[in-house]
This record gives structure tokens, C-alpha cells and sequence, in this order.
């Protein structure tokens, strides 16, 4: 809560008046610290202040009874991140193999290696990279005895990225640790099938597998299993993206998550 320096004083000041608030918050980085670290912080340093607020949105859900059992006073909700929506525009991909999708940085912390040594090898793939980082290197290197056709956009702009994904079938998020994944959102709206990690917030919106699938970081086969998975069940894929965008519309468009909002604060 008080991670944000330039946002400290102006949160101090209002505590002298009346108000309702809130905050959002990312899910603990458990990428670096333990959760125990994370909840000694907490009761050093942010208790004091747990009084002065009355609600807590956290992003995603698996965080949500952590910061309800800190205390009753504050109202505890998972938030919901939206993107511009934007219309599909170019047909579903027609090709013999699943196309599939990586949008990020080339970071240890987005767990791109990982995932690229894993996809790499399928035969039955087509990969497709947006982004740069500092694991770019690696990546080229692994690239030379890559088994399925790789294709490495390099950074593109964000008004290319709409039509970059509208060409695959897949969205693949590995990320060791992400606070929401807005990716995720976007590709959604254009009807993608969505694979995450569980360590991305942006899972809380794959609870059904009409939309996507969340995979296990801590098991070494969990993505093997469900890029199978999608693989084997390329052609349902394909026939329900506009279902996909229904349900896009009905949950995650501006208006559906405004709603939300409003129904709970």
C-alpha cells in the first residue's frame, strides 16, 4: 500500500477528511520474496493503515482471503482490468497446424525461455513472438533448432498488435509473475483461446475452459500438457471464437466491467 512513493503524501493528506476509499493491488511478488516476507511487510509498515480504507481490489482472485484475513473493516474483490475493444476485422486462421501466439517482453520474470524451449520443439505449431528483451539473444540461438515454424515479429507497435493476433489461434502468457496480463484482455476480444500461467492475474478470467486454460508453474509438464491439449483440439478452437467474443463483450468490455464497479463499490 505504500509502495508508491509519490502517491504516499497525497494518501497521508487525505486521511485528515471523511472519505470512502480504495485501492488496487497486485497480488504479492512472490517472484522475489516469500509470502511470509510479504505478510512481516504488511504488519510493519501497511496495518496502521488497513483503518482508513474500505475497499481492496485485488488482481485476480487467488489473493483475496490472504488480505480478507487481515482484517473485516475493508470490503476484499477481485478487479477486473479492461483494454479499448476493438473489432475483429480478418477471418480465422485456415492452416494445418495451431497457430500460437507469445506477446511481452523477452524477460526471465515473463518466463519466455521457458516457454520457448517447450513450444519450440512441437512440430505441430506455429510460433509466433512479439517483443524484445534481454533473454533476445537466447532466443535467437534456440530458434536455430526450433522444430516448429517460429516467426519473430521484434517490437511492434500497439495498432499493429490487434492485427498480429487476429493470424493465430493461441495466446500463450507464461509469466512467472504478472499483476494482471492485459494481453490477455486484448487477446480475448479477438476471440483467441488463452493459455496462462498461475501466476497471472488476468487466470481469474479462465475459470471456464470455453475461454482458456491456466497451467501450473510449479509442474514441469503443466504447459507440455496443455499446448497438447490445444493441439488436439485445434478445430474447436477455431469454430468458437465468436463465443469467445460474446463472452468478451458480456465480461470484459469497458461497459460490462464499469458495472461491475458499480454493483460492488
Amino acid at each position: 500500500m505504500v509502495t508508491f512513493a509519490e502517491v504516499v503524501s497525497w494518501m497521508k493528506l487525505s486521511l485528515n477528511y471523511p472519505f470512502k476509499r480504495g485501492v488496487i493491488t497486485e497480488p504479492p511478488l512472490l517472484y522475489h520474496y516469500p509470502l511470509w516476507q510479504h505478510s512481516l511487510r504488511f504488519a510493519l509498515k501497511d496495518w496502521k493503515y488497513v483503518k482508513h480504507f474500505n475497499y481492496l481490489l485485488v488482481m485476480g482472485d487467488e489473493f483475496v482471503n490472504y488480505y480478507r484475513f487481515w482484517s473485516k473493516r475493508w470490503k476484499v474483490l477481485p478487479f477486473i482490468y479492461c483494454t479499448e475493444w476493438k473489432e475483429r476485422t480478418l477471418p480465422v486462421p485456415i492452416t494445418e497446424k495451431l497457430k500460437v501466439l507469445y506477446v511481452g517482453s523477452f524477460s526471465d520474470r515473463k518466463n519466455v525461455v521457458a516457454m520457448f524451449s517447450i513450444l519450440s520443439q512441437k512440430i505441430e505449431l506455429e510460433l509466433g513472438l512479439v517483443g524484445d528483451g534481454e533473454k533476445r539473444t537466447l532466443i535467437e540461438t534456440m530458434n536455430k533448432e526450433a522444430k516448429a515454424k517460429v516467426i519473430l515479429y521484434g517490437m511492434q507497435p500497439m495498432n499493429r498488435i490487434s492485427e498480429i493476433m487476429q493470424q493465430y489461434d493461441v495466446l500463450v502468457l507464461p509469466s512467472k509473475h504478472d499483476g494482471w496480463g492485459a494481453v490477455v484482455n486484448e487477446a480475448l476480444t479477438m476471440g483467441l483461446y488463452v493459455v496462462t500461467s498461475n501466476h497471472c492475474g488476468a487466470s481469474y478470467l479462465l475459470k471456464d475452459r470455453q475461454q482458456g486454460i491456466v497451467f501450473n508453474l510449479e509442474s514441469s509438464s503443466s504447459l507440455n500438457n496443455v499446448i497438447d491439449t490445444c493441439i488436439a483440439n485445434r478445430d474447436w478452437i477455431r469454430k468458437t471464437v465468436n463465443e469467445r467474443i460474446a463472452w468478451s463483450k458480456d465480461h470484459i468490455s469497458c461497459k460490462a466491467v464499469a458495472h461491475y464497479f458499480m454493483q460492488n463499490l
